[in-house]
């Protein structure tokens, strides 16, 4: 084997161990060992970014966390909402758009804060009522231009407004249709990515991976939008109790629910 061959092998190795993103390069000595060789060899860097770009993937950062790498237009990686939860109708589709992009804000609501190799944690409570304030802040400011036409964001602020907090399911946990179901989703789903890690007592921790994404984003319409709108007590690093949320919360059968989504999908 030439040593060309060779590099392109290790190259592509450690783009392996970043497409699994659950592994962090501290837990795996090869990972680790890859890594290191991408942080200090020029050579070796140009190499694994050729074989990245090639497969359709860019690099963008190395943390300590890993290699993190995202996938380019029309790129065989590249996410798609059927991958997150099949049979989604478009409000749905709206509604989990503006949950990350509110978990994102609560997270991150300064620019500088990207730049911070700082913990932080963040609960389902925090964005929801992060979320909620924001419906009734923006909701103001259409009482005050009623002349304003209705886009795709207005229509998901509503959507979200006029959807329950919260529906407890009896075998515990929220129903997915109610904001908390859709918030507690999500947060699931960025642990599922090595982009959050599960903290306990219902706080997630947010991980470089998710920073790095987030920062990726940065001057988003949208997220710059939501940023503006999150006030000092929505960004503490504190646990917010469920029953804040909660309040009499109506409690849903599970096989009820069942039936439901399934008669959803169906549609």
């Amino acid at each position: 084997m030439t040593v060309a061959a060779a590099e392109a092998g290790k190259a592509a190795e450690l783009i392996c161990f970043a497409l699994q993103p659950k592994i962090a390069r501290g837990a795996d000595e090869r990972y680790g060992s890859l890594w290191s060789d991408y942080r200090t060899d020029e050579s070796f860097r140009d190499v694994v970014e050729a074989v990245a770009n090639g497969l359709g993937l860019v690099v963008i950062d190395a943390t300590d966390q890993g290699l993190i790498v995202a996938p380019m237009d029309k790129s065989p990686f590249i996410f798609r909402l059927a991958d997150y939860q099949r049979g989604l109708d478009s409000k749905k589709r709206m509604l989990i758009g503006l949950v990350h992009l509110g978990i994102a804000a609560v997270s991150y609501p300064k620019e500088v804060d990207l730049e911070d190799d700082v913990v932080i944690r963040r609960t389902a409570e925090q964005v929801e009522r992060f979320l909620r304030d924001a419906c009734a802040r923006l909701a103001e400011g259409d009482n005050r231009d009623p002349e304003a036409g209705e886009d795709d964001e207005k229509a998901a602020w509503r959507a979200f407004a006029t959807m329950p907090p919260s529906i407890r399911m009896k075998k515990g946990g929220y129903a997915a249709d109610c904001t908390m179901g859709i918030i507690t989703r999500a947060f699931d789903w960025l642990v599922a990515q090595g982009m959050a890690r599960d903290a306990g007592g219902g706080t997630f921790q947010m991980l470089d991976r998710y920073r790095v994404q987030v920062r990726e984003l940065a001057g988003h319409a949208a997220l710059e939008r939501l940023r503006s709108l999150v006030a000092p007590e929505h960004h503490e690093d504190t646990t917010v109790d469920a029953d804040a949320v909660d309040g009499d919360t109506p409690t849903v059968d599970d096989d009820d629910l069942d039936d439901e989504m399934a008669s959803e999908g169906a549609r």
